[in-house]
């Protein structure tokens, strides 16, 4: 203790390391040039772990452009040394998101492994004394889960139960359940 009193150091505070002095703590956040270096030199393997979750090779590239601009917006908080795991982790996510919104509002006419985009549908008009049930109808349908309305709606297209299953990749089990209860939220909702 009388040698770090001597030194003016505290009793208790860590002595300092050899050539501390010298030492500036490092840069905080990512450059830009050193994200445009990343985003230029790793582009591929980015692409590659975003296609591992993608549907097709268009949303592995959208889904790391938005990384990478997800990554420019946040730049000053990401790490230099884990910067690519970082903007990795973020493509594949998106890569998941687009997935997900892509599998909300595919049409129930296209299988499940379609990949083609949607083309328009053109409805015909509900004769005038229908206009009231299809309202119900559609109420009714906002109303219970999204599995459960897809079903019905696919049931209500004339698909046998396989077709269902096979085309939402589900099993039997899940068919049936999720037509059950949606015909059970639409009773309880129509008697109640």
């Amino acid at each position: 203790m009388a040698v770090h009193a001597r030194a003016g150091l505290r009793a208790g505070a860590p002595a300092p390391r050899a050539g501390a002095e010298n030492h500036q703590p490092p840069a905080a956040g990512l450059s830009v040039a050193a994200l445009e270096r990343l985003a230029r030199e790793r582009r591929r393997a980015l692409l590659h772990a975003a296609a591992h979750r993608s549907r097709c090779a268009q949303d592995a590239e959208d889904a790391v452009q938005e990384a990478l601009r997800i990554a420019f917006e946040r730049r000053a908080s990401i790490r230099p040394a884990t910067a690519f795991a970082y903007i990795a982790v973020i493509a594949m996510n998106e890569a998941s998101r687009l997935g997900r919104i892509a599998e909300r509002t595919r049409s129930l006419d296209a299988p499940a492994h379609a990949q083609e985009a949607l083309a328009l549908v053109e409805c015909q008009p509900a004769p005038a004394r229908d206009v009231d049930a299809v309202l119900d109808a559609l109420d009714g349908l906002r109303a219970v889960k999204p599995d459960e309305a897809r079903a019905l709606m696919a049931r209500a297209l004339g698909w046998p139960y396989a077709e269902i299953a096979d085309a939402f990749g589900w099993s039997y089990t899940k068919t049936n359940r999720c037509l059950a209860e949606g015909r059970a939220a639409l009773r309880g909702r129509s008697h109640g």
